[in-house]
């Protein structure tokens, strides 16, 4: 009799033991929610920014039922926090003081540097962000024209949140082939890998209603040295990723009008010499979306034409980029040294591939392919 007994305490402390819970577990609702944060210089450190949704003011939030309770949204839906500190830690603690509850980051979608903030390196400022585990790999870094923190006061009327807004910008043009993929993980790994080359970040301007974007940020190692204008972010995305980039425009060859190419798919190969030099191989096939000229684009003569002046407006561009990259930025944007060290480690341990880089002949082969031009009635 006392053996069952005995089993049967036995189960109930171990059962007490596995449903005791989480003794330190905090309720979701009781956190204060960062959903993007803001970094400025200050003249003794950092002015640091938090954008923090208002539950109540976003619409399905709660906050009065009824005809007569508010439908929430509107600039009100957010709440802006700010602080000064010497060290971004000295800062976060500041404006967790003028909370009445934790700060939560666990959803916070953004991370902005004021190109001041870039320029003069952000390593020691995202030190704090990369031990902090509650701060996802995967938000989005970008560096805001002018004062960081107006960013977070945007007004758009497309989504309440204004961080969420700008996630979006971001993400769709990630998606559809745009722009390169950097998140805070990539950032990271960048600063920290003498291989990676430059980390390209996007470049975004506040508006009146939302944001503009304008580019990307050029980083050497962690300090911004430039920007890439819209045009030139192309060659950098095909090279890079073997993405899209965007729409592109070219004379007819009459030259009476222009061509609108919506590329579709790109391919990519390199031959390097050990000289050095490195040949690029570029295969772009697309969709003709718009034309104003009097073209027969159904003629193949014709059509022979366009792609070689499609051709032509790449490699322009790609080359126009490589003299702006390694004459004044001075800085591997291509990750052309990644793919030496992985491929050529002989050549990469003899040359010192940063200094190395400015000197390199680097040449663009493009070929263009129209695989539709769409319908017009005759």
């Amino acid at each position: 009799m006392k053996r069952p007994l005995l089993r049967s305490l036995n189960l109930l402390i171990v059962a007490g033991l596995v449903l005791t819970g989480c003794w330190d577990a905090q309720e979701i609702d009781k956190r204060t929610i960062v959903a993007a944060i803001a970094i400025d210089k200050a003249r003794d450190g950092y002015d640091l920014s938090i954008q923090v949704p208002v539950p109540q003011l976003v619409a399905g939030g709660g906050g009065g039922g009824g005809e007569g309770g508010s439908k929430g949204g509107g600039p009100e839906a957010i709440q802006i926090f700010s602080a000064n500190g010497t060290t971004i830690s000295e800062a976060i603690y500041k404006i967790a003081q003028q909370n009445s509850q934790p700060l939560f980051f666990g959803h916070t979608v953004t991370i902005l540097f004021s190109e001041e903030v870039a320029r003069d390196g952000v390593a020691k400022v995202i030190d704090s962000f990369r031990r902090d585990p509650q701060i996802r790999r995967q938000l989005w870094p970008a560096v805001v024209q002018g004062k960081a923190e107006k960013a977070l006061t945007v007004k758009t009327k497309l989504d309440q949140i204004p961080a969420y807004y700008l996630r979006e910008i971001l993400e769709t043009n990630e998606k559809l082939g745009r722009t390169p993929r950097m998140v805070l993980g990539d950032l990271f790994k960048n600063i920290s890998n003498p291989f990676m080359g430059a980390s390209l970040i996007n470049y975004i301007t506040p508006t009146g209603n939302g944001y503009k974007w304008d580019g990307l940020a050029v980083f050497d190692r962690d300090r911004m040295v430039g920007k890439l204008e819209k045009i030139e972010t192309t060659p950098v995305v095909q090279i890079r990723e073997q993405k899209k980039g965007w729409l592109v425009k070219a004379s007819c060859p009459d030259r009476r009008g222009n061509v609108i190419f919506r590329p579709t798919r790109v391919k990519k190969n390199f031959q390097f010499s050990k000289r050095p030099s490195i040949d690029i191989n570029i295969t772009v096939e697309g969709t003709i979306i718009e034309r104003t000229c009097s073209l027969n684009l159904s003629d193949p003569k014709v059509m022979s034409q366009v792609e070689k002046q499609l051709a032509q407006v790449y490699r322009e561009n790609a080359d126009s980029l490589v003299k702006k990259a390694q004459k004044q930025l001075k800085v591997d944007i291509f990750h052309f040294g990644k793919y030496i060290h992985a491929y050529y480690p002989e050549v990469w341990e003899r040359r010192e591939w940063r200094k190395q880089f400015p000197e390199t002949p680097i040449r663009f082969n493009y070929r263009v392919k129209v695989r539709r031009i769409g319908m017009e009635a005759e």
